[in-house]
């Protein structure tokens, strides 16, 4: 069956999920999922280890087949999109790195970025990299010989190259000193006003401040938050719950 190209025209979400479920055997990890992700909206999903954050952003991205349900983007079913097509709109920045670990940081951005249609010169890569606060003498070396917190400042970098419009952020801090981490909120909250639909998955309350919705992953399914003091492993003491 040939793959479509969705309308360019923004729908109320651009990414969402219907009745989504994945298993592992007889055991449901997810079960019927339903979550809207719009346009200019930074979506904070927060939960346990194990409770299947990871899970969902695989079955977002299409790596993995759920169970039952589906994911659409601009209201058509992933397993209809043109898969080139796809890697341009989504951007995921998660516990794999997403990147070429014998390449440099600019080859990086050119080549994923050449991959989805959009050249980019050197020097073009080059201030998207300045941009996330990687320094020059770094642009060149290779990947593999990076720290965690430059790997995760190159993937950002490859998400704006790429012009991806919806981002998926799995714990995106994870070694990122303060300076970075501010830097890292300042450039998802740029790119969320000019439009994105972001998701971020954290355990780190730095992002609550700015998330339009708050969404806690528990028994397979979406809830409402619990209260902060909950989310801590502490007992709540006199505390109500958060507005949904």
């Amino acid at each position: 069956m040939s793959r479509s190209v969705p309308s360019t025209t923004p729908t109320a979400a651009r990414l969402s999920a219907r009745s989504l479920a994945w298993s592992v055997g007889e055991r449901f990890v997810l079960l019927d999922l339903e979550m809207d992700l719009a346009a200019g909206e930074l979506l904070l999903l927060s939960g346990e280890n194990g409770a299947g954050k990871t899970t969902l952003i695989d079955l977002l991205v299409g790596h993995r087949r759920p169970t039952r349900g589906r994911v659409c983007i601009d209201g058509v079913s992933l397993d209809d999109v043109d898969r080139g097509w796809l890697a341009g709109r989504i951007g995921v920045v998660g516990h794999r790195p997403g990147l070429y670990l014998e390449l440099d940081a600019l080859d990086n951005l050119r080549l994923f970025a050449g991959l989805v249609g959009r050249p980019l010169h050197a020097d073009a890569a080059a201030a998207l990299l300045d941009r996330v606060g990687l320094a020059r003498r770094d642009q060149r070396r290779r990947v593999r010989e990076y720290s965690r917190g430059m790997v995760q400042r190159t993937a950002i970098a490859r998400l704006m190259a790429v012009g991806a419009d919806i981002w998926l952020l799995d714990e995106p801090a994870t070694g990122l000193d303060r300076d970075g981490r501010a830097l890292l909120v300042e450039l998802v909250l740029a790119w969320r006003d000019a439009g994105a639909a972001v998701l971020v998955i954290s355990h780190d309350d730095t992002w609550s401040p700015h998330a339009n919705r708050h969404l806690h992953l528990r028994g397979g399914r979406l809830k409402s938050p619990p209260p902060v003091a909950a989310l801590a492993g502490l007992t709540p003491v006199a505390a109500g719950r958060p507005t949904p």
